[in-house]
């Protein structure tokens, strides 16, 4: 299911809440059992929502006062998209559904938060723009997936410009940077020359698919909205 959102993202005990309101954490439903008084209190799953709706849920539960709880012997069995096509349809729907949730937890209507470590964790993400005032609300979560394609893109560019040392510069930070991913992810660490590079290639393929979820999602919402993935 490619959902690192448990073993790398939690620790056992209660979730700190982040500053800022739209990062609020979430457990997905998968692993997610729930109070009937929190149902009583910040009312039920958002039934518009087709996915992202465990989420809403959560950051609703937060904002009113509600802890969550990560307990790591509990033990859930969950099936795995069987091909390429559920998990794109899975990751893209991600994207598309999330852009409603977290507008409805702006704080501005420029918000750009950026995370730079090899798993994006919610305390993680740093705040990095912030604009009160816009004609139409803007919201960006930079994972290393944006940066290593930036990068990537930036070399391609200088070289296309005839900037040779723009190009080498560019591709240095990226080279660095993916040795930095490489050493420090948890999956990556423990994985064979094969499963390490199925591993890479199919984070990138789910990421491009949260991406173009989460432009067309936020183009439904009126807003940009871009959610580069784990």
């Amino acid at each position: 299911m490619l959902i690192p959102i448990i073993q790398d993202y939690y620790r056992e005990g209660r979730l700190p809440v982040p500053r800022h309101r739209v990062l609020i954490p979430f457990f997905p439903n998968c692993n997610l059992s729930v109070r009937r008084s929190v149902f009583d209190s910040v009312g039920d799953y958002d039934e518009e929502l087709k996915a992202a709706e465990d989420s809403d849920l959560c950051r609703r539960a937060a904002i009113n006062g509600f802890s969550l709880f990560f307990e790591p012997s509990a033990r859930v069995f969950h099936a795995c998209r069987p091909n390429l096509s559920s998990l794109f349809r899975q990751w893209y729907s991600y994207g598309y559904w999330s852009a409603m949730v977290y507008r409805k937890h702006m704080e501005n209507k420029i918000e750009v938060y950026s995370s730079i470590g090899p798993v994006p964790r919610v305390n993680s993400f740093s705040r990095i723009i912030s604009i009160r005032r816009f004609p139409f609300p803007v919201l960006c979560f930079l994972t290393y997936f944006a940066w290593v394609c930036a990068a990537g893109l930036t070399a391609l560019l200088m070289l296309a410009a005839g900037s040779a040392y723009g190009a080498a510069a560019a591709g240095i930070f990226l080279a660095f940077y993916l040795g930095y991913l490489y050493l420090k992810h948890p999956v990556i660490r423990g994985l064979g020359f094969r499963n390490k590079t199925a591993f890479l290639l199919i984070s990138a393929f789910i990421n491009l698919s949260c991406v173009a979820g989460s432009l067309l999602g936020g183009f439904r919402n009126r807003m940009l909205y871009i959610f580069s993935g784990i």
